[in-house]
């Protein structure tokens, strides 16, 4: 069945479902555990990319040590992998999981925890803009948590601002 043959309900406007809103009320009434991928669903693109391009900025202007520029090499190699990786998409030319998340790791190889710490702050701040509430919405049903392919340094952020006080509104994450 092709996409276009798809029944579609309009839930609110602009937001598509499968099933209509009567459906979807049974449905979450039923509910007793919600997770949510994290890249591309709360946050608009690859968590860790972005991450990686806070480092190299973090790096190139203002290093903890001069002797950290020496990360500059690998993260533009890294970033270029990224750029033709996204420009063989266009030609159905995929690259697996398992490739990205190797050249990640050796983009990445080295490079003090101190950068990762510093700029994983800023990736919740970047989230689509109902990413909150929806989560915290959410968290009244039941427990919310966020998986991906990304960094456990970025997911510690989101439960740390994914919350009001004390509490967070995701009770767990896996990455």
């Amino acid at each position: 069945m092709e996409y276009s043959a798809i029944r579609k309900y309009e839930i609110v406007h602009g937001v598509y479902s499968v099933y209509s809103l009567q459906d979807l009320k049974s449905r979450f009434s039923n509910i007793d555990l919600i997770a949510i991928d994290l890249d591309e669903c709360v946050f608009p693109g690859y968590s860790q990319t972005i991450l990686g391009a806070f480092i190299f900025f973090n790096i190139f202007f203002m290093p903890y040590k001069l002797k950290d520029w020496k990360y500059i090499y690998q993260l533009i190699n890294g970033g270029l992998f990224i750029t033709f990786t996204k420009i063989k998409t266009l030609f159905n030319i995929n690259a697996g999981n398992i490739d990205l998340i190797d050249k990640y790791e050796k983009t990445m190889k080295g490079i003090p925890q101190i950068y990762f710490d510093k700029m994983a702050r800023f990736i919740p701040r970047l989230s689509y803009i109902f990413s909150y509430s929806a989560v915290r919405d959410l968290s009244k049903k039941a427990p919310v948590g966020i998986v991906s392919f990304g960094l456990n340094v970025i997911l510690d952020e989101y439960v740390r601002q994914f919350g009001k006080e004390d509490k967070s509104y995701i009770s767990f994450y896996d990455s």
